[in-house]
């Protein structure tokens, strides 16, 4: 299987999973950010699930993402999964079935169950049964996946000129739908068997993913090692939206603490995390929000 990007540099390696039918944009910044850390970059490109890349179900996605995760442990001192809703997904899935030193779940989606949804969106798991189905595509529409109006402005540009923007595609065709359905199914089911030290980092204004779905995996994973991350000043696409820099942050921390420990030494300088109590407060906000 090939990369959609490839960054070498030190021993630790970082796997970045984009979202459903999308490909490396949606994760550049991120992928900049672990990469002038001192990780090694890996964003693949996974036949079937990647834009452009052919057609394969969700299935044939976890094998090729598990095969290219063996190899890489095979070069590699660590190898770490890192994923974007679908993306987060499918991370989720192939890490109960290899074992990977961290476990990033960036927006992770486990139901189409948030605010922008269409009525319908839970129905169209049933879509193989109508006719026609495979010819239905769902469009993707304001607010994109982002608070920040500005940016949403360059998305649609970008949507409108090139059909696929750091916001993801244009439009998601059935086949993807479909599998993504069976996907989350299946990761619902191996949540008792990921062991790995996992962040949880979702949006409570998230417009795709409710807050509570990603709120009771945590509660359901089985690894002793886990911690959920509120934000309040984003929507679905965090790695691109107004507290990007925050994300950023926080996952670079997290992996950096991983590698530390599996190393017992200082491999990496842990950064501290910016303003303690403005993120303390969010935390809270945000439990309120949503009790």
């Amino acid at each position: 299987m090939s990369d959609c990007l490839n960054l070498p540099a030190g021993p630790h390696c970082a796997v970045l999973v984009h979202g459903l039918g999308a490909n490396q944009l949606e994760l550049g910044k991120l992928a900049q950010a672990l990469h002038r850390e001192g990780f090694s970059v890996v964003v693949p490109r996974i036949p079937g699930y990647t834009m452009d890349s052919g057609e394969a179900d969700h299935t044939a996605w976890g094998n090729a993402l598990e095969q290219r995760v063996r190899q890489l442990k095979t070069r590699f001192e660590s190898v770490s999964l890192v994923g974007l809703s679908m993306g987060a997904t499918l991370c989720l899935q192939v890490a109960s079935q290899v074992d990977v030193d961290a476990l990033v779940l960036l927006s992770i989606c486990l139901a189409y169950d948030g605010w922008s949804m269409p009525w319908y969106s839970g129905l169209m798991r049933w879509a193989r049964y109508i006719p026609f189905a495979r010819r239905f595509k769902l469009l993707e529409k304001e607010p994109y996946g982002v608070k920040n109006t500005d940016l949403r402005a360059m998305i649609k540009k970008s949507m409108q000129s090139h059909h696929v923007s750091e916001s993801g595609v244009e439009a998601l065709e059935f086949r993807l739908i479909l599998n993504g359905f069976e996907l989350i199914r299946s990761a619902w089911r191996t949540l008792h068997a990921v062991k790995a030290p996992t962040l949880f980092i979702h949006a409570v204004d998230d417009e795709v993913a409710h807050i509570r779905t990603p709120e009771r995996a945590f509660e359901q994973l089985a690894s002793p090692s886990k911690e959920f991350i509120y934000l309040g000043d984003c929507y679905h696409m965090i790695t691109v939206d107004n507290e990007r820099e925050q994300v950023k942050q926080d996952v670079t921390r997290f992996l950096k603490e991983r590698m530390n420990a599996k190393t017992g030494s200082a491999v990496f300088a842990v950064p501290e995390v910016i303003s303690p109590e403005l993120r303390r407060s969010l935390r809270r906000k945000a439990r309120e929000f949503v009790q």
